[in-house]
């Protein structure tokens, strides 16, 4: 099963759309084979038909339960012949700051469907010579929302995940780093601008409208798009040979303002 050369072997999760997908499509366009994972059969189908290359694999399931998850990685592992990556890229942000189920639905999906399949993938990635297990993070990670405080605290959980793995795992070979995105131009972006929106508003209008406002907050003037956190994390998973233990923002800034920790109005 271990392979220093040739094409990496990836797993991806919360891969049928946005950031997951372009992760996917990312790696699939440098020759990797790529097992994709989420809830929608149809949603994975749709993906790899569009992906470069052939012998992928759609692996529909539930990251919130996470007894299925070693399952899942080891039939990833069979048809790949392998594994060389893991992304963990699991859940959606929301809200309720003291909301004890929303925290441990954020838990759930954040960390202990990442601590699973880490576990499951370790021996794969020990085994491949070349592992790298991605978790992908968020800067409400670090920067307090009451409007979204499950989800920024699950994420500051999986950034410890990341980093003691990152030591944990260092003698056999594994590098393990985190990608922590900022306000980026997704499906479920554009799904949290219209919620707000009145009834029969234009909805392209108002999309187009929260992107500008969003993008006026950042640094850099303009919200990221999913093929740039999908450059970022191709780039440490198959480039960055010596980074370990990291957590690198892809966020045009934010966390250089206060952009995520507007308070709740």
């Amino acid at each position: 099963m271990a392979s220093a050369e040739g094409p990496l072997r990836v797993l991806v999760t919360g891969a049928s759309e946005g950031i997951g997908a372009a992760i996917a499509r990312k790696f699939a366009e440098n020759g990797a084979r790529v097992a994709v994972v989420s809830r929608s059969q149809a949603k994975l189908d749709a993906l790899i038909a569009t992906l470069t290359g052939s012998g992928h694999l759609a692996l529909p399931a539930d990251l919130s339960n996470t007894e299925s998850l070693p399952s899942l990685v080891e039939q990833a592992v069979d048809a790949l012949g392998g594994l060389d990556v893991v992304v963990n890229n699991d859940g959606v942000s929301g809200p309720g700051l003291l909301d004890v189920e929303a925290w441990q639905a954020q838990f759930t999906m954040q960390v202990l469907s990442a601590i699973a399949i880490a576990r499951a993938a370790q021996p794969a990635l020990a085994a491949s010579g070349r592992g790298v297990l991605v978790n992908m993070s968020s800067g409400l990670a670090q920067m307090p929302s009451p409007s979204f405080a499950p989800y920024g605290g699950a994420k500051a959980a999986q950034d410890m995940l990341t980093k003691t793995l990152a030591l944990q795992w260092a003698p056999s070979g594994i590098r393990v780093v985190g990608v922590a995105p900022g306000p980026v131009h997704t499906p479920g972006l554009e799904l949290a601008l219209l919620s707000s929106a009145p009834p029969g508003a234009d909805r392209a209008a108002v999309i187009e409208g929260g992107l500008k406002y969003m993008g006026s907050m950042l640094p850099l003037g303009r919200v990221g798009q999913p093929s740039e956190v999908a450059d970022a994390v191709y780039w440490l998973a198959a480039s960055g040979g010596n980074i370990t233990g990291v957590i690198l923002p892809v966020d045009g800034g934010a966390l250089l303002t206060s952009a995520f920790s507007a308070p709740t109005k």
